[in-house]
């Protein structure tokens, strides 16, 4: 990779932090900040795996869009401490299916209950297959979405991501469609083991989020039930590792000032998790 995306990407790929506030400084210096929001995002997607701090780190980029250059440095700064060393490149092609390639829900619900990644891009790509033929009828797109939902409901806390692939699709453009839908699939087969959140109140979630002083599970819990637009540039950037960007979800949340507050202490007095980005 050349140019300018390509001299951002390379800190981002050598984990060199302390390289990244003066590599997107000179991107933004010829970009602008949509364009620094569309790099970063997607890095974040095709560096993605389904680690928890890789999945927290593409609901932060998603959460930050129209933020300040600051934040996005500290998006970028958590995509790249995320990103596991060992990666490879992701194969961004639709890979090859059978003429007879099942599309129903049932089919993902098999491929997801035996961990089978590679059925689930199957059927994800048999979708797309369907989408092509159709052309401009996009309801294709609006079932599909409506597939991964229903099933991730039932796996724990699968919905995040699988909202935010939703959501990063008519942003990231049809060409990288198939790659940012993919993690939802990848997500649900991450959690395919967990059981569905019980079913509480958005006010029952928040007030467990002030009575654990912002836990992990706490907050994650109320993130589901919430919807994520952007962060206000009020709230200052911070090391997005250290809360799984916990912190700057729960503003994009529009959380409760009381359960904001309690997560804000979290971040300030409770454990710090930076050391875990590859878990």
């Amino acid at each position: 990779m050349s140019g300018a995306v390509g001299a951002l990407y390379e800190p981002l790929l050598e984990r060199d932090l302390a390289a990244i506030p003066e590599a997107v400084r000179a991107y933004r210096a010829e970009h602008s900040l949509e364009d620094l929001w569309l790099t970063v995002t997607r890095f974040a997607l095709l560096a993605y795996s389904p680690s928890e701090h890789a999945r927290h780190a593409l609901l932060c980029c998603l959460a930050a869009r129209g933020a300040s250059e600051e934040w996005l440095t500290e998006c970028a700064r958590y995509a790249a401490e995320a990103r596991q060393p060992w990666s490879e490149p992701p194969i961004l092609e639709l890979p090859a299916i059978e003429e007879d390639q099942r599309r129903d829900l049932e089919e993902l619900r098999a491929a997801v209950g035996e961990g089978d990644r590679a059925r689930g891009e199957r059927w994800l790509a048999s979708r797309f297959g369907l989408a092509d033929q159709l052309g401009s009828d996009l309801r294709c797109f609006d079932e599909l979405g409506s597939d991964l939902l229903s099933l991730a409901r039932e796996h724990g806390d699968a919905v995040l991501i699988v909202r935010a692939a939703i959501a990063l699709v008519p942003l990231l453009g049809q060409k990288g469609a198939y790659a940012t839908l993919r993690v939802a699939v990848w997500d649900l087969i991450a959690k395919r083991e967990e059981e569905p959140l019980p079913e509480r109140s958005r006010e029952e979630l928040a007030a467990a989020v002030v009575e654990s002083e912002g836990a992990i599970d706490a907050v994650t819990a109320l993130l589901v039930a919430s919807d994520i637009g952007e962060v206000p540039n009020c709230v200052e950037p911070y090391q997005l590792a250290r809360d799984y960007g916990h912190l700057l979800l729960a503003h994009a949340a529009s959380f409760p000032d009381d359960a904001l507050e309690a997560v804000a202490r979290n971040l300030e007095h409770g454990e710090s998790y930076a050391e875990w980005t590859f878990a």
